[in-house]
């Protein structure tokens, strides 16, 4: 409440701790977490076995590295870790995490002799604010507002409305998509039809963010075989596939193998003459295809020209390895790459 906006005529609109202070306030290290919400982090260097179970308190702004959190472990001390995460909606709806996060609260209640924690659907007693709302206005105000959502319908309006919202199953049946094939690799497959019980009604529950939808979709592969995929499976892989245009995008698995058709220029002819009589190699990608295995299990036949502008360094360690690197569609750029081989790691490891 004190790096937040709060409404007009409180703090003349700003946010109070700037207010106060005049500094602008950066709330990067707060937005991720909520307080005494239910999170891992990493003990010892994540060197300890794996993550651990525990509460976040704040932010410690004075012990640690940048980013760092106070957590609340199970035996009731405080530590300032760097290395924390929040638990996905999709993990706390497993037995074992619930379970993890159970045995938690359970360890702690008895290790504090207390066990009166916040916990989800807590409500405020208005006891504890008798004093604010005898003697504020502002905050009697607020907090006996009551607001109204015009997008949540009436109880009787809402029996003849779709009780799961989000993508309908029309949108998602014959879409076409690379999907995951047991312990095979991703393999291209359609969305049939939706999955029902025995007595007709469709499984899961549909919702607007893709990754709470569990509704269950038949699927069929290239080959005829058929599965069971849930919504937010489908969605992940088709986001992973498309860019924010709605463009396919393609990543490379593998090149398999290459061809070179009558097009492409001999080693006699790799070298041209300036007009100031220097010898230098021909710029030229003709003639050159490569067979490529994409993340999506399509094998296409791809030209030179492009394989080389998306994914240079390893077009170029694979000419070599197949010795064609001093082909003339080749070796005026090859040996250039694989000098520079190691700066472009490192430019792709800082900017990805």
């Amino acid at each position: 409440m004190q790096r937040t906006y709060l409404r007009s005529h409180r703090i003349d609109g700003g946010v109070p701790l700037q207010f106060v202070t005049g500094d602008t306030i950066d709330i990067s290290d707060h937005i991720e977490f909520g307080f005494y919400n239910r999170v891992w982090y990493r003990d010892n260097a994540g060197l300890d076995g794996g993550p651990k179970p525990g509460r976040w308190l704040g932010v410690s702004e004075n012990v640690g590295s940048i980013m760092s959190s106070w957590i609340l472990q199970k035996n009731g001390e405080i530590v300032s870790r760097s290395t924390v995460w929040n638990p996905t909606n999709l993990e706390l709806q497993t037995d074992d995490v619930r379970k993890t996060f159970q045995e938690f609260d359970e360890e702690l209640a008895r290790r504090i002799k207390d066990d009166d924690f916040p916990v989800d659907g807590d409500k405020p007693d208005p006891e504890k604010w008798a004093s604010y709302l005898n003697e504020d206005p502002d905050f009697r105000d607020e907090f006996f507002r009551l607001y109204q959502d015009d997008d949540l319908l009436d109880e009787d309006a809402a029996t003849n409305e779709d009780p799961s919202p989000g993508i309908a199953d029309n949108q998602f049946v014959n879409m076409e998509v690379a999907l995951p094939r047991d312990t095979e690799g991703p393999a291209f497959a359609r969305v049939k039809r939706r999955k029902t019980d025995r007595d007709g009604n469709p499984i899961g529950i549909a919702h607007k963010n893709p990754i709470m939808d569990t509704r269950v979709f038949e699927v069929e592969f290239a080959d005829g075989y058929t599965a069971a995929m849930t919504a937010n499976a489908i969605s992940e892989n088709l986001f992973a596939q498309v860019d924010q245009e709605g463009h396919r995008l393609l990543l490379m698995d593998e090149i398999v193998d290459h061809r070179k058709s009558k097009a492409a220029v001999s080693k006699e002819d790799g070298w041209q003459t300036t007009s100031g009589g220097q010898r230098r190699r021909k710029t030229t990608t003709k003639g050159w295809e490569f067979l490529i295995r994409w993340k999506d299990g399509n094998i296409t036949w791809t030209p030179l020209k492009d394989i080389k502008e998306s994914y240079m360094v390893e077009t170029a360690e694979y000419a070599v390895q197949r010795r064609i690197h001093d082909e003339p569609a080749f070796a005026w750029w090859v040996p250039t790459v694989l000098k520079k081989r190691k700066a472009i790691y490192i430019y792709i490891y800082i900017y990805n």
